[in-house]
């Protein structure tokens, strides 16, 4: 029994899984909706439907809706020709499902001349369909797994009893697609033919949907229009798309609706107050539109003025005004950390393993070797400054409790964590706010707040102007430049940085100074500073990011020194010095590092215990009056 559960139960989880790949691999778009739509002598529409769905789908569903619930009953003695039931189709037959294959160019209606590969009702669900009630109309599911391709289904249905004739004319008007339509179409054409072709002046033909829809007479000739053509680009989803179109009475004798009033001047009034409304509209729109496109191009030509006022004000250092190449003298006026930040704007552990360095130099500190590994001493806690306190805090009074530590030790002790925190790294955090608060005050960089601040505004108003633009249809070129510009503005306004003219004096001479490190093995013996400070050169140098070539260049240096005078030179036991300034960079970043793995896993595993006339043109208003609808999307 228990084998029959687990069964159960492992293919329920595989059914599961399976379907929500599935639904996962869902990712289409409605490429085009065209429609070929045949007025009947007995008043019905026989409706030839191709709708292409591009992309990664399982299956589609079209919903047809013939029956406007909303239209207000008819009253042949007070007759709205805008909503009224009149308009409403008694039932809708379906008469065919497939797809049309070997089709592979732009559509056109032409496309309905092509052989269709017909959809038996299903009984898998492998290029089939399923038929279903629904309120006033049918649903059609229709199975054709898609991956990365392009389906063409086919529909064929008949709409009963849609015409109505009039007194003086015959009259057609109905809602082709609905407001529940959930996707958008990138291209909607429909084609309305008339029983018979009717002289150009006897027909009249209106839509409504869009503002940026088109419909028009299907005239060859003056003599011969046999009906109306209309087409959108991008409709977007829930907008319904209704055609009305009054021809000459007779052509549909047969048709049972007979209102058995007068009709055109009623039509004609309903559609030029549409169409004055929607004209006002589209100059509105058009009005709005040329405003956008102003204040794009005004928005970046601004763009342009504020980003060269910013690199020529608050960008571009001031000059060098250093008349030597090199510099050999050490700025005492602040600690070596410092000089990071004067680099960069910022502290690192770079910084952190100088200052233990700059300690091992200034005598606080004394390191021993043994082994693999490092020994080091707390030996003076006189005259520290407050960082430097605070690393030795950090090392012996928190990690080592005691007066010796060694780097095996510390490297131990930076992974420990407590709950979700670090006090490895909440000592080091101490030091680094101490160190760039030092930092701050020594006005290395001018104060460019107000600007920054203006900037990041300036660019995020460029973000709304994009959804401004998006939001009327205007997505020209101009809309992806204002975004590109406004993201990479954006970006510059929070990178750029001004050195104050102290701080670019300092820059420009530890840059000399750099440079005369880097060049240390090109100087003579006598150009060279006294081996006493060599040491504190490596200080330094680390700090630069220059140690490691610094130190095979005073190795050599000194090997050579010791040769050619004879005698040991006793240097702080250089050599020690000379792998210790290595190991530190190395070791100690890694420290750090491990240190915020530590805490982020602790992090990561506590969160996841928790919870108008009638002779065409645009589109007269909106839909929603007509009989019929129906809607559609993907699955």
């Amino acid at each position: 029994m228990k084998k029959v559960i687990l069964t159960i139960l492992l293919l329920f989880i595989n059914v599961t899984v399976l379907n929500a790949i599935a639904t996962s691999k869902v990712d289409y778009t409605v490429e085009n909706i065209i429609e070929n739509v045949d007025i009947k002598e007995n008043g019905n529409l026989l409706v030839k439907e191709v709708i292409k769905v591009k992309g990664s789908f399982n299956e589609y569903i079209r919903d047809l809706v013939y029956k406007n619930e909303n239209l207000i009953d008819f009253d042949p003695d007070n007759v709205s020709f805008s909503n009224n039931s009149i308009y409403n189709a008694d039932d809708l037959k379906l008469i065919k499902v497939g797809r049309i294959d070997k089709y592979n160019k732009n559509i056109d209606y032409d496309i309905f001349e092509y052989e269709i590969t017909d959809f038996n009702e299903c009984s898998d669900n492998k290029r089939c369909y399923e038929l279903s009630k629904i309120n006033n109309g049918i649903s059609i599911k229709m199975y054709n797994e898609t991956y990365k391709g392009s389906t063409l289904f086919y529909l064929e249905y008949e709409v009963e009893n849609v015409v109505v004739n009039h007194e003086d004319v015959s009259e057609l008007y109905y809602a082709f697609i609905g407001s529940n339509f959930d996707d958008t179409i990138k291209h909607l054409n429909i084609k309305v033919n008339l029983p018979k072709e009717v002289n150009e002046t006897s027909l009249k033909v209106w839509a409504h949907g869009p503002a940026d829809g088109e419909v028009r007479k299907n005239c060859p000739n003056e003599q011969k229009c046999e009906g109306l053509l209309l087409y959108i680009d991008n409709l977007y989803k829930e907008t319904s798309v209704d055609a009305r179109m009054v021809f000459p009475k007779g052509l549909v004798k047969e048709a049972k609706k007979n209102t058995q009033v007068e009709a055109v001047d009623g039509i004609l009034k309903v559609e030029k107050v549409r169409a004055e409304e929607i004209n006002e509209l589209r100059m509105k729109e058009k009005t709005k539109k040329n405003i956008l496109h102003v204040i794009s191009g005004l928005y970046i030509c601004l763009l342009l003025v504020i980003t060269i006022y910013i690199l020529i004000k608050h960008d571009i250092e001031y000059k060098n005004t250093l008349e030597n190449e090199y510099n050999r003298e050490f700025i005492d006026d602040y600690d070596v950390t410092l000089i990071e930040y004067l680099f960069s704007k910022r502290i690192t552990e770079k910084a952190f393993s100088t200052s233990i360095l700059n300690l091992i130099y200034k005598k606080k500190i004394s390191v021993l070797a043994e082994n693999d590994d490092y020994i080091f001493t707390l030996l003076d806690r006189d005259n520290l400054t407050k960082a430097e306190n605070e690393i030795i805090k950090l090392l012996f009074d928190i990690v080592a409790k005691g007066k010796e530590v060694k780097l095996s030790q510390i490297k131990k002790y930076a992974k420990k964590v407590n709950g979700t925190s670090s006090p490895y790294l909440n000592g080091y955090n101490r030091w680094k706010d101490i160190v760039t608060d030092d930092a701050i005050k020594e006005n290395f960089y001018e104060n460019a707040t107000d600007i920054k601040v203006f900037s990041v505004l300036y660019a995020f108003l460029g973000y709304i102007l994009c959804i401004a633009l998006v939001n009327n249809n205007i997505i020209s070129f101009i809309t992806p430049i204002i975004f590109v510009s406004s993201t990479a503005f954006g970006i510059y306004a929070l990178a750029f940085n001004k050195r104050t003219k102290r701080g670019a004096l300092h820059f420009y001479k530890w840059k000399a100074f750099k440079r005369f490190l880097l060049d240390f093995g090109r100087f003579d013996e006598k150009d060279l500073p006294e081996i006493a400070l060599w040491e504190r050169y490596l200080v330094y140098a680390n700090i630069l990011g220059v140690s490691s070539k610094l130190e095979k260049v005073m190795k050599m240096k000194f090997n050579e020194y010791k040769e050619s005078r004879g005698f040991n030179i006793n240097v702080y036991d250089y050599i020690l010095v000379h792998n210790l300034n290595t190991s530190l960079n190395n070791q100690l970043t890694k420290t750090v590092s491990s240190a915020y793995q530590a805490q982020s896993q602790a992090i990561a595993r506590s969160s996841s215990y928790s919870s108008g006339s009638g002779s065409g043109g645009g589109f007269s208003g909106g839909s929603g009056f007509a009989g019929g609808g129906g809607g559609g999307r993907g699955f």
